[in-house]
């Protein structure tokens, strides 16, 4: 994100519960507010915290709309261009029904936040989907006649240091286009999990506006998982071209063509297929800029993992002169190892 989240200023909020639903039991919907809640200096001072420091870290990524989602989400750009407490009250509602509705038995119950805010006078949003600690009852209340959850009452069981915030998205208006950016802490370390599709796609009606690091790290697992399943019957070469991959990655050129790496390390047989496979899957099969902080870590080294459960950690570069892959006549695969022993421990 491109804003500067320290200037965030918190001019209001409303809560609403969303409580747990599964596929077959349609429930009985969220918990809607009819008002703004009642909030302090201290909640806003919180709410700007928890806001800066989430989309400020390394789980934050870049958004952008998608114009063909039925989402409500997106009507934010007009709430945000002109903005209007009633509209502010409304969208807000439509939001928690969307979320509830869309929601299935995984997913947790918890409070959708709409936080009214701004950054150097820029006017914008953001959405905080917010952990209920499990048994708590939050009542509403009425105020002007209106039913809405009063934050000063249920602040210590929602809003500390140790509530955990699920998952987190803003957008700020830069003249006639928007800064966003979301980020999830649900998100684990498995593939192609920068956001949560349910929560990025499904409820936001967003996509990634995929910056070099993003893409460099989808072009490296969609790479992977390729190689895995088509070369799999032929160890040796299946093992070099990830060398090649990597070597590629971790190259200084700066940047990564990929028709040219299928052309010039795959057998011929995969390299269209090897294309489609990127195309299918979003990956651009054109040039584009290198950038591996998401995935410096398994560019050091590859793990081998056989059948039997033997597992066999070698560094990316330079492992082939101590580790011989053959395979036999049985479909098995020899590993000669050529080593000096310096060590053995249990684990």
């Amino acid at each position: 994100m491109k804003s500067d989240l320290g200037l965030l200023v918190v001019k209001s909020v409303i809560f609403h519960e969303v409580p747990h639903r599964t596929r077959k039991d349609a429930g009985s919907g969220p918990v809607l507010s009819e008002v703004e809640s009642p909030i302090t200096p201290e909640i806003k001072a919180y709410l700007r915290d928890r806001v800066s420091r989430s989309l400020g870290s390394s789980k934050s990524f870049d958004i952008q709309f998608d114009l063909q989602s039925s989402s409500p989400v997106p009507g934010l750009k007009s709430y945000i261009a002109k903005p209007n407490p009633l509209d502010f009250v409304k969208i807000s509602q439509e939001m928690a029904t969307h979320l509830y509705t869309i929601q299935t038995g995984s997913n947790p119950a918890g409070l959708l936040a709409l936080v009214d805010c701004e950054v150097a006078s820029a006017p914008g949003v953001a959405l905080l989907k917010i952990e209920k600690e499990e048994g708590a009852r939050l009542q509403q209340e009425l105020f002007g006649g209106k039913k809405t959850f009063n934050v000063l009452h249920f602040r210590d069981l929602i809003l500390t240091e140790n509530t955990r915030l699920f998952k987190i998205a803003s957008f700020v208006r830069i003249g006639e286009d928007f800064d966003s950016a979301a980020s999830d802490h649900q998100r684990g370390y498995t593939p192609h999990t920068e956001v949560a599709d349910f929560f990025l796609r499904k409820f936001l009606g967003c996509k990634l506006l995929e910056d070099a690091h993003v893409t460099t790290k989808k072009f490296y697992e969609y790479a992977m998982g390729f190689l895995n399943a088509n070369l799999k019957d032929e160890p040796v070469k299946l093992v070099k071209c990830i060398n090649h991959l990597v070597s590629e990655l971790s190259s200084e050129q700066g940047r990564i063509d990929p028709r040219k790496f299928a052309e010039k390390y795959l057998p011929l047989k995969q390299r269209q297929s090897f294309l489609t496979h990127l195309d299918e899957h979003g990956i651009s099969t054109k040039s584009f800029p290198l950038e591996t902080s998401l995935i410096a870590p398994r560019l050091r080294n590859h793990l081998l993992e056989f059948r039997s459960g033997i597992r066999v950690v070698t560094p990316s570069e330079g492992s082939e002169q101590h580790l011989k892959l053959e395979k036999l006549e049985s479909g098995e695969v020899r590993a000669e190892i050529r080593d000096f022993l310096d060590n053995v421990s249990g684990k």
